[in-house]
């Protein structure tokens, strides 16, 4: 879709194939880096350490 999109403001292609092919690879880029950085927002890892810190499982003063 991309591709289909740019084309009328390409001008003059050279090489078709290494065009389509360089469209397809920074999508692929692109699809990376989102879901990298919304796994980074979703992730439960700073939601463990607070909970670590607040309910520690081993008690300081030794008693339960």
């Amino acid at each position: 879709m991309k591709a289909f999109n740019a084309f009328p403001h390409a001008g003059l292609i050279a090489d078709l194939d290494g065009w389509l092919f360089r469209i397809a690879h920074n999508a692929a880029l692109d699809f990376l880096r989102r879901r990298r950085r919304y796994e980074a927002i979703h992730s439960n890892e700073e939601l463990e350490m607070i909970a670590a810190l607040v309910n520690p499982i081993s008690h300081s003063c030794g008693c339960r």
